[in-house]
């Protein structure tokens, strides 16, 4: 007699005791959470901690006879996700989730992996599988960070062993460019030895540093203008992207510039010399060098036709 085997999904984090949903694996392409267990209650949740409907991607909560009290002698954890609805002490998953037709849970990813830039959502996750496949490193984390209150991808990177990382801001925008929407790809690379973990060893993203003021060009070397003409485009330039000792012979997107930067640059540069510079100008000659070189030569050819 050949007994067929069976196939569990089985979901649930620490603080719940482990196991809080369940699916038996079918044949289905779909593969979902499953149900509640015994006991147990699962909430989706909005911002506000307002359940919502089926299809609507929300925050997991879960409450029932699983439930840790909380966090042996970290308070401040324990209210931030240890919390109280409808009478009910619930923990706070931060794993995005809604409910299909069939009231099963259909998993979306970590929240804290999800973000919105510039209006455009962006799966985290994506963009570290992208490096993955063009850069060998042994680990990479991505996340957003709020530098001199401009907001800024910044990829973490973890050398391999006996492999220097060798990857600059430019070589990572090359390697993307034909993988990943130019909104996506880091504006900053930092070499880590380790990728902080949280006490269940989970990244913590809250512990990763924050690259300082000059993160673009702290690993460059810095060329002054060599003119006037440079000097006065590095002027406009650090005033747009609120940024210092800017150096001319690096790209725009190497200095942690992003694309809302370019249209007021070339705004300003257009007020200033009526030059007509377009936006695509702009991109061909993304040092302030080379864009000196080439107005000056546009300029002169204009005043040439007068």
């Amino acid at each position: 007699m050949v007994i067929e085997p069976r196939i569990f999904n089985v979901y649930g984090p620490t603080e719940t005791t482990i196991w809080s949903t369940v699916a038996e694996l079918s044949s289905e392409k779909t593969i979902h959470m499953g149900k509640p267990i015994s006991n147990t209650d699962c909430y989706v949740l909005d911002d506000t901690k307002n359940k919502l409907p089926i299809g609507v991607w929300g925050d997991l909560y879960i409450g029932g006879a699983g439930v840790a009290k909380g966090y042996w002698n970290r308070e401040e954890l324990t209210q931030s996700v240890f919390v109280i609805i409808n009478d009910e002490l619930v923990y706070k998953t931060g794993d995005k989730v809604k409910w299909d037709a069939n009231g099963n849970l259909v998993y979306g990813g970590r929240a804290d992996s999800q973000i919105k830039l510039r209006g455009h959502r962006i799966e985290l996750g994506d963009i570290e599988a992208a490096i993955l496949s063009c850069v060998s490193v042994a680990q990479v984390v991505v996340t957003l960070q709020t530098i001199q209150n401009d907001q800024v991808l910044v990829a973490y990177m973890v050398a391999k062993e006996d492999e220097p990382l060798s990857v600059s801001v430019d070589d990572l925008r090359i390697r993307l460019e034909d993988k990943l929407p130019s909104y996506m790809i880091p504006s900053a690379v930092v070499e880590l030895e380790a990728i902080p973990l949280t006490p269940n060893k989970k990244v913590d993203r809250k512990k990763l540093p924050i690259p300082n003021k000059e993160y673009a060009s702290s690993n460059t070397r810095y060329v002054p203008p060599a003119n006037s003409f440079e000097a006065e485009l590095q002027s406009i330039w650090q005033a747009v992207m609120k940024m210092n000792n800017l150096s001319v012979v690096e790209s725009f997107f190497s200095l942690g510039g992003h694309s809302l930067h370019i249209p007021q640059i070339v705004s300003n540069i257009n007020s200033l010399h009526n030059a007509s510079l377009t936006v695509r100008d702009f991109i061909l000659h993304s040092t302030i060098r080379d864009l000196a070189v080439y107005l000056n030569a546009r300029i002169t050819s204009q005043e040439d036709l007068k």
